[in-house]
């Protein structure tokens, strides 16, 4: 069951399978932050702040599957169109891109996120700055080499000792 625990694992217990979409970041502070606020969120929707969770659990898996696929193609750059998941969210447009949608999430429940030490700074990061890939191409350049990749990954092992986040 716990064989690949970074990608899909079958809960055969719940009968579902579990897929883990994100990655660790560049320092434990960065972590907690994305944790805390995925949480907060969470809760947030099961608890039905923005409409009846019933109404989520009814949604039809292939719209999610959209929404899913461009956000792993683009990351925070994905522009989400569907109207009805932004409007259940409490997103107040025709479309956004994700990093938008993260953000008001985020803020809707700001009094829960952010109250470890760094995890506030680390979270504000990831919003002006995008997620640490994000990051690491646009120090990389348009021309990486073996040298700047050393650089580059230098920088991000220092980040993890210091427990500090990577900003270019």
């Amino acid at each position: 069951e716990w064989l690949n625990s970074r990608g899909a694992i079958p809960r055969f217990d719940r009968s579902a399978i579990e897929i883990r979409v994100l990655d660790s970041q560049e320092c434990p502070a960065a972590d907690m932050a994305l944790a805390e606020a995925i949480a907060a969120v969470l809760r947030a929707i099961c608890s039905g702040r923005w409409l009846d969770p019933s109404t989520v659990a009814a949604w039809p898996t292939e719209r999610l599957i959209s929404i899913l696929d461009s956000t792993i193609k683009d990351g925070e750059e994905a522009v989400i169109e569907d109207r009805a998941y932004l409007e259940a969210l409490g997103v107040k447009a025709g479309s956004a891109p994700a990093s938008k949608v993260w953000r008001h999430l985020a803020d809707a429940v700001c009094a829960t996120v952010g109250t470890g030490a760094g995890t506030s700074s680390a979270l504000e990061v990831i919003f002006e700055h995008g997620t640490l890939s994000r990051r690491i191409l646009r120090a990389l350049g348009s021309n990486p080499d073996r040298g700047r990749l050393k650089k580059i990954y230098s920088r991000l092992c220092d980040c993890l000792a210091e427990g500090r986040v990577f900003v270019t």
